[in-house]
C-alpha cells in the first residue's frame, strides 16, 4: 500500500502528517518517531515507546547484577578518568 502526500513546511521546520499516514502506522499524539537521514530522503519510523523501555531495563537489569555495591557512578567515572 502506497499512500503519497505533499505538505507544506511550517515556519519552524514542523510538518504535518495526514491523517491517512498516521493511522496507517499507529503514529499517535505524544508518539515517538525515528527521523533517520537516508539516501534517498528523510525516512519517519513509528518506535514503540514500550518496547524501548522495556529495553533500557533489561539494560539496567544487567548492568545492576555486574555494578559493585561499593561503588557508586560518580567514583565509577572519576576512577575511570583518572
Amino acid at each position: 500500500m502506497t499512500i503519497a502526500t505533499v505538505v507544506k513546511v511550517g515556519p519552524k521546520g514542523q510538518i504535518l502528517l495526514k491523517k491517512s499516514l498516521r493511522e496507517a502506522t499507529g503514529i499517535q499524539p505524544g508518539g515517538v518517531v525515528l527521523q533517520e537521514l537516508t539516501g534517498k530522503g528523510v525516512l519517519i519510523k513509528r518506535l514503540d515507546s514500550v518496547a524501548l523501555v522495556s529495553d533500557v531495563e533489561a539494560i539496567a537489569a544487567k548492568v545492576r547484577k555486574r555494578w559493585p555495591r561499593e561503588l557508586d557512578c560518580v567514583s565509577a567515572v572519576r576512577a575511570d578518568r583518572a
